[in-house]
């Protein structure tokens, strides 16, 4: 199935699908961008970001298309509004801190800073995941309560990573640049937080 197909597969989708194959492509994205982290940056990549690029921008458009034509399948449309732009959001970070990887060198600690925050990012937007499509083994509160720890978790791991950045003479070039992705990884863990705490009020309120 080619690109072009998926986009037209999803004009027939209703909004909960639609919501589900956003947190799915967003979760793949993670997981590209952990990759560019882990290693040495492969030729294709720019390729496929900007593949992500287009499948969010198009997904996106869709589901504002389904608020402007009141089809919001039950979900409240001013609830789905603030989803959409905590979506949106998240997109524009995901896209720039993919850019940004691999353009300086740093050393393994600071890597290995950013690959932790990464797979806590990961794991938060798993838990996004369970309060769109809720299991016996995890409720939406109890995914919302791991994704507020998560982010308490890595607020604390970003203080600390800046204490150890500052310690020493680095050079401007990798102090900007290491700063810039941790802060723009922050930016996502938050913004996936906020994301999760809208999807848990417009899901109980379709619900009702």
């Amino acid at each position: 199935m080619t690109d072009n197909d998926v986009f037209e597969e999803s004009l027939d989708d209703d909004v909960n699908s639609l919501i589900s194959k956003i947190l799915a492509s967003l979760r793949e994205q993670i997981q590209w961008v952990l990759a560019i982290e882990s290693g040495p940056v492969a030729p294709e990549v720019d390729k496929m970001l900007a593949q992500f690029d287009e499948r969010n921008d198009y997904h996106s458009i869709v589901l504002h298309q389904r608020v402007i034509d009141k089809k919001t399948n039950g979900l409240n449309p001013q609830e789905l509004q603030l989803f959409i732009s905590s979506y949106d959001l998240i997109i524009r970070l995901l896209n720039k801190l993919g850019h940004r990887l691999g353009l300086v060198i740093l050393e393994d600690w600071i890597n290995n800073h950013l690959n932790k925050l990464l797979n806590w990012l990961d794991k938060a937007f798993q838990l996004v995941e369970r309060i769109v499509d809720p299991t016996e083994s995890c409720s939406p509160k109890e995914a919302l309560k791991e994704i507020i720890q998560l982010q308490h978790d890595s607020e604390h791991a970003h203080l600390m990573f800046l204490r150890s950045l500052y310690s020493a003479d680095r050079g401007a070039r990798v102090l900007s640049q290491a700063e810039a992705l941790d802060l723009t990884v922050m930016d996502i863990i938050d913004q996936t937080s906020r994301l999760a705490q809208r999807a848990l009020v417009l899901f109980k309120i379709m619900s009702r």
